[in-house]
């Protein structure tokens, strides 16, 4: 296969998916899955699929035999495309190909990564069934912009997936591979006043107000317990890498971030309340309020006996509001939550992708841990190591006008080929 044609049929193959619109919500997955059947039947593979919602399946399809087994997954849902009259290279749906690059919603989050490891398998399964040297499965997961609560984590958590390894094309850059994620800590908080008309609010207690006091009551304490946090020692050098990372990364989307302020966002708990619900009229003092607050928790934040990360957190927050607040005056709770987790940097899927990037581009790899969930979660919760290794540029992801580069679906796609098959000990 000459280089031309490996990089067109990435492109159109990307292209392809693109134009069938997985927006979620709503998430529904079944004419994705419908393509991406037919082009593996015709590639002479019988896929399975496993529908945990309805109108959301999940795709498997697995060769070989034995240990070792080595996951291969994507996802194929994205987020909605937002504004379209934003989209000003390319309508969202259009996978259109131009200036060597596709554009559209999920280009590069992520089915980019997606066509990448959909042809890779295409190309190495039957070479590796045919050695004899083990499993290798590929998982077109459902749900993951939503959590994944219908996609890989119930796959995982029925075992209906199961390995010894994984790689999840999600966009880490061709030159990065990501090892670990933040947790997430999404946090409920009700304020609660008491109404009156609006034009007598000495009669009330205006829970909007009430709510910014409490608001900067929770800041403070989230800057409490970040003083606290110590990083995992084996991870300093990790941690060193992704700052680094996470500022040239910036820097390519023309965004300045200080390296001070990488090292915040990637070392401390972040602190973003998003959604308010107050009040019912203009003319009458709002008796409630309704805050979603959004933290995403560190490596090193752990929790302990049987609490989460969060539930210890939530913990000290309450205690610190209750210093200064009534009980009755509001209440706290936890919408969704994630442990910090994180792949040891010395495993041997890191190191077998880590030698290809430097066989295959001649650099040196960066390493990455992501400021956002991903579905690896789920797989390392099990024991499972996971690298994360895509096409693509993640401050691209859920952009308007996203794409992603021909050239790095290529790139992508000749690292994980040299990759899949040194974790299989096969040459071809």
């Amino acid at each position: 296969m000459n280089v031309e044609s490996l990089s067109m049929r990435l492109a159109k193959l990307t292209s392809d998916m693109i134009r069938i619109d997985t927006s979620n919500p709503p998430g529904h997955t079944r004419e994705f899955v419908n393509f991406l059947v037919d082009y593996l039947q015709l590639q002479g593979f019988s896929p399975d699929t496993v529908e945990i919602a309805e109108g959301k399946p999940n795709l498997i399809v697995k060769v070989g035999s034995g240990s070792p087994t080595l996951i291969l997954n994507g996802h194929m849902d994205v987020v909605p495309a937002g504004d379209k009259g934003k989209w000003t290279k390319a309508d969202p749906f259009s996978g259109e190909i131009k200036d060597d690059k596709v554009y559209g919603r999920g280009a590069t989050d992520m089915k980019g990564g997606l066509a990448v490891i959909v042809a890779l398998f295409s190309d190495v399964a039957k070479l590796i069934e045919d050695r004899g040297a083990g499993s290798l499965t590929l998982v077109a997961s459902a749900d993951e912009e939503v959590g994944g609560a219908n996609g890989l984590g119930a796959l995982v958590s029925r075992k209906v997936v199961t390995g010894d390894a994984a790689i999840i094309a999600e966009p880490s850059g061709v030159e990065t591979i990501s090892i670990g994620e933040k947790g997430l800590c999404q946090i409920s908080l009700t304020v609660k006043g008491r109404s009156a008309h609006g034009s007598m609010p000495i009669l009330g207690d205006n829970a909007i107000t009430k709510s910014l006091d409490v608001i900067e009551l929770l800041s403070q304490a989230i800057d409490s317990y970040n003083s606290k946090i110590e990083p995992p020692k084996d991870l300093e050098e990790m941690l060193e890498s992704s700052i680094d990372v996470l500022v040239e990364e910036a820097s390519k989307s023309q965004v300045k971030i200080s390296r001070s302020e990488a090292e915040y966002v990637l070392k401390k708990i972040t602190f973003n309340p998003g959604v308010m619900h107050c009040g019912t009229k203009i003319n009458v003092v709002p008796d409630r309020c309704d805050v979603e607050i959004d933290t995403r928790l560190p490596l090193g934040v752990k929790g302990g006996g049987e609490r989460t990360a969060c539930e210890l957190l939530l913990e000290d927050i309450r205690s610190i509001l209750l210093e200064n607040l009534p009980p009755d005056s509001f209440e706290l709770g936890i919408l969704n939550s994630s442990e910090p987790n994180y792949t040891d940097p010395n495993s041997g899927i890191v190191k077998v992708i880590s030698n290809s990037i430097e066989r295959v581009l001649g650099v040196k790899p960066k390493y990455r841990i992501e400021t956002g969930a991903t579905d690896g979660r789920y797989l390392r919760y099990v024991g499972v190591p996971v690298a994360i290794y895509g096409p693509g540029e993640p401050f691209l992801a859920h952009a308007y006008n996203e794409y992603v580069k021909i050239e790095d679906l290529e790139k992508a796609y000749k690292v994980l080929r040299d990759a899949v098959l040194s974790f299989f000990n096969v040459s071809e």
